[in-house]
């Protein structure tokens, strides 16, 4: 007897009623941030969502004016003044890039989760990994369930030197390899 597979383009009748909701999920998720399906092929994988401005670009940018701010507040609070370090933590790998563009360094350490907070990333590693199981129903289960976070720390230093200088009318940013001649 031959096993017949469900692939997405395929006749959504015969999934289960699991892979069914899942992927009213993800149409709602689509629809709300204007993602679309340009090809009904059952073996393209791709999604693309149309908007003005490069979100990139657009992005980098408001990082670097959210460090700026954030410069300014730690300068002007002098309760703070002995803050040496900003950590963040990043569970998109592009983001790792763009901070590290930034200043921030990714520094492995093991760092205590709150129950809280290994709830919350368990119920994204849930949507993610039931999403990679709808779309493949009947073939392969998932091999990755946890997703990729990373703690990038920046030193209080850089921050000051990068975004404080650019403030003052600076108009060349200081490199994070300068930072100690500030």
């Amino acid at each position: 007897m031959r096993r017949i597979e469900i692939l997405p383009g395929a006749n959504r009748h015969k999934r289960p009623s699991w892979a069914e909701f899942i992927f009213a999920l993800d149409s709602w998720l689509r629809r709300r941030e204007g993602v679309f399906e340009y090809s009904h092929k059952p073996d393209c994988i791709f999604r693309a969502q149309l908007s003005r401005l490069a979100w990139g670009c657009r992005f980098n940018r408001s990082f670097a004016e959210s460090l700026r701010r954030l410069a300014r507040f730690l300068m002007n609070e002098p309760g703070l003044s002995d803050i040496y370090i900003i950590r963040a933590n990043i569970n998109l790998d592009p983001l790792h890039r763009i901070a590290a563009r930034h200043g921030f360094e990714a520094i492995r350490d093991p760092v205590r989760l709150l129950p809280w907070e290994r709830v919350h990333r368990f119920g994204e590693n849930i949507l993610y990994w039931l999403l990679t199981l709808a779309c493949n129903s009947g073939r392969a289960w998932p091999n990755k369930f946890w997703r990729s976070r990373q703690l990038m720390y920046l030193s209080r230093r850089v921050l000051d030197c990068k975004h404080i200088a650019a403030t003052a009318g600076h108009l060349t940013p200081v490199r994070h390899e300068d930072a100690g001649h500030c």
